[in-house]
């Protein structure tokens, strides 16, 4: 379950996405901004990676923490290098 202050966050940063991005997200399909640092936000690039549902199954959900996990363990520790990635968007 997310907090009220991460939903406020998550529906703000698709609000920005899709005012200045031409993103088409709705505040519900972004699932997580990553990697997970203290005192992070997305606005100032600690959290610069996006991962966006555009699945339709309607079993996606059960999956969404393990996939929210991985998400913010590949941010944070890289593919290759294990090196922050920055930028990335990810869409399951």
């Amino acid at each position: 379950t997310h907090s009220k202050e991460m939903w406020e966050a998550q529906a703000e940063a698709a609000s920005v996405l899709s005012h200045c991005a031409a993103w088409d997200v709705p505040v519900a399909n972004v699932w997580a901004f990553g990697p997970q640092e203290e005192n992070a936000s997305w606005v100032n690039g600690y959290r610069s990676n996006v991962l966006v549902n555009r699945a339709r199954h309607p079993q996606i959900g059960e999956v969404r923490a393990s996939m929210e996990a991985a998400f913010h363990w590949v941010a944070s520790e890289g593919v290759l290098c294990e090196e922050a990635m920055r930028g990335v968007k990810m869409c399951v």
